[in-house]
């Protein structure tokens, strides 16, 4: 037994122990449903969506504002979400070139009214860059 160093595996141990199998299957399926929610929500709001997977990761930008896909659009709209409280996203760069929010679902209470929050979140900040570049 080796006693210096962390037992790293007692979350997923404890998480298992508490939920179960089909618990934690649920957690995930669940998580899954809200990232396609977000993709929907955001589809609808014109924002392209330009990662397709199954796990609740999205990866979007702005389709309306001829700035949308620049870098300091999008770390703008990242930065005006996150200082405002909202919701957390973060931006990044798709093979190294292509700048886009990054949302992901990771909390397993997330529901369909914490998705709206974030598009509503998303809408006024682009509003906001709107307003700024005029």
């Amino acid at each position: 037994m080796q006693c210096s160093r962390r037992f790293i595996g007692l979350k997923l141990f404890l998480s298992l122990a508490v939920a179960g199998w089909n618990g934690y299957a649920e957690a995930i399926r669940h998580q899954m449903a809200m990232g396609d929610l977000l993709r929907q929500e955001l589809l609808k709001a014109e924002w392209d969506v330009v990662n397709h997977t199954k796990l609740p990761l999205v990866c979007f930008r702005d389709c309306l504002h001829p700035e949308g896909k620049s870098r300091t659009f999008i770390e703008a709209i990242a930065r005006g979400v996150v200082s405002a409280g909202e919701a957390w996203i973060s931006s990044t760069l798709l093979n190294h070139e292509i700048p886009v929010l990054r949302a992901c679902i990771t909390n397993y209470r997330t529901g369909p009214e914490d998705i709206q929050g974030l598009i509503q979140a998303l809408e006024k900040q682009r509003q906001g860059q709107f307003d700024a570049c005029r």
